[in-house]
């Protein structure tokens, strides 16, 4: 895999917010019919109808053209996708398919939305195996305009999918600082189109203007923190309010990145014949999942002496491993944000985050401050949700190391006790013989 890191803005939200997004969970889980979910939505495919999507759980287009996609079964059922047409027209269309919506939306708060970031993944692979000639999709964090005039905005920003000289071609784009039109950024990466890839974007709004935060991975790999979302284009060229995300938009498009990493290219397009081959090819997506929660805290909550009791349905296990603590706990709310706390003199471990099924685990690192004997871990959810695990730490009163660590020290001095005990008395044997 090789990246092309271009020049970006920086800017000072940047590394704690990489932090953040950095710390999420994200699970997928299989598919099922409900649609419009609260926070979070898994589709792997596999009850949908081959053909059309639209209609399908929640599936939908704004616009009355007829575009190439449709769901099939390809070693699993996925949804293929092209940007055949051999109408320029169309590529002013923004609203081609979208994801079933989720009701609890992302944005800043000016917008009424109650979380502040939104997350996608998807599996994406080449219908044919290889490089398809003139391939161009975007994938956009959208949602409703505030003006009701174009149902589909581009609110948290894109990642752009390109077939372009052998490669793929994952890059995003973001309107930067003045009239977007004028200023633009992108960033990408290139992988081989012969291989299936894990596509990841977060994207954190920020109150405020020219200040959201985004992220792409490829297959694991950050590609870059120094995104943006598409506030400018809204604020600057449209004169909006500020807008919310409420699922992936999945867009034709005919722009390539450019080489100076600056924008769109408009130059060696391909032609519409080129195009117009693609049709009944393109990209194969599986496993689309995408879901908005708030970010986590970076303040600590409000200090207790003991753990609040636990809450019903909640299951929580922790095993100490030398002065290490590790934990799962399940119950909690998808996405919800969850404080680790050690007791009986508080210690507050940090924050983690659940994953789409409610389920939360990490590994902690216990101070020697916390003196050895029964201890309790309290997790505390941010929507209510408590969950406690005891646990028995066992110190050593000479070097403070916890039991753990001990053990095959001890285990090793008894073993050279034993070896010199027999050798004393094969020393004496001996000489009784002589």
């Amino acid at each position: 895999m090789s990246f092309d890191r271009r020049p970006s803005i920086r800017r000072a939200a940047a590394s704690v917010a990489a932090a953040v997004l950095a710390a999420s969970v994200f699970a997928v889980l299989p598919a099922t019919a409900a649609y419009a979910a609260d926070n979070h939505e898994a589709i792997d495919f596999s009850g949908y109808a081959l053909g059309q999507p639209k209609g399908q759980n929640g599936w939908g287009s704004h616009t009355s053209r007829t575009y190439d996609f449709e769901i099939v079964d390809s070693a699993g059922r996925a949804l293929r996708l092209s940007n055949a047409t051999n109408d320029s027209s169309d590529y002013s269309q923004m609203s081609q398919l979208f994801a079933p919506r989720l009701a609890a939306k992302a944005g800043e708060s000016s917008t009424g939305a109650p979380n502040d970031v939104f997350e996608m993944t998807f599996v994406v692979e080449s219908a044919t195996g290889g490089f398809q000639e003139g391939l161009n999709i975007s994938v956009s964090a959208s949602g409703e305009r505030s003006d009701g005039a174009q149902p589909q905005n581009r609110a948290g920003g894109l990642v752009n999918l390109t077939h372009l000289d052998g490669d793929l071609v994952v890059w995003s784009t973001w309107p930067a600082d003045g009239v977007p039109t004028d200023e633009w950024r992108n960033v990408s990466a290139r992988v081989s189109p012969a291989t299936a890839h894990t596509i990841r974007y977060v994207v954190q709004f920020v109150d405020g203007d020219d200040n959201d935060v985004a992220s792409l991975w490829v297959d694991g790999v950050l590609v870059s923190d120094q995104l943006e979302s598409w506030e400018n284009y809204h604020d600057a060229a449209e004169a909006f309010a500020k807008q919310t995300v409420e699922g992936p938009l999945f867009r034709i498009s005919r722009s390539i990145p450019t080489e100076d990493g600056i924008g769109y290219g408009t130059s060696d397009l391909p032609t519409d014949d080129v195009v117009a081959a693609l049709d009944g090819e393109g990209l194969l997506i599986r496993d689309l999942s995408y879901a908005t929660f708030r970010s986590t805290p970076t303040d600590p909550p409000a200090p207790t002496t003991e753990p609040a009791p636990e809450t019903d349905g909640m299951d929580a296990e922790a095993t100490p491993d030398g002065d290490e603590l590790q934990f799962e706990a399940t119950g909690f709310d998808p996405f919800e944000n969850v404080a680790v706390t050690v007791y009986s003199t508080p210690y507050f471990a940090g924050w983690f985050r659940a994953d789409a099924a409610g389920r939360v685990a990490g590994t902690i690192t216990l101070p020697s401050s916390i003196p050895g004997g029964l201890h309790t871990l309290g997790l505390a959810g941010e929507n209510g949700n408590y969950a406690t695990a005891q646990f028995q730490l066992v110190r050593l009163a000479a070097t403070g190391a916890n039991a753990a660590d001990a053990l095959p020290y001890l285990v090793a001095v008894g073993l050279m006790l034993l070896i010199g005990t027999g050798l004393i008395v094969a020393q004496r044997r001996a000489s009784r013989r002589g």
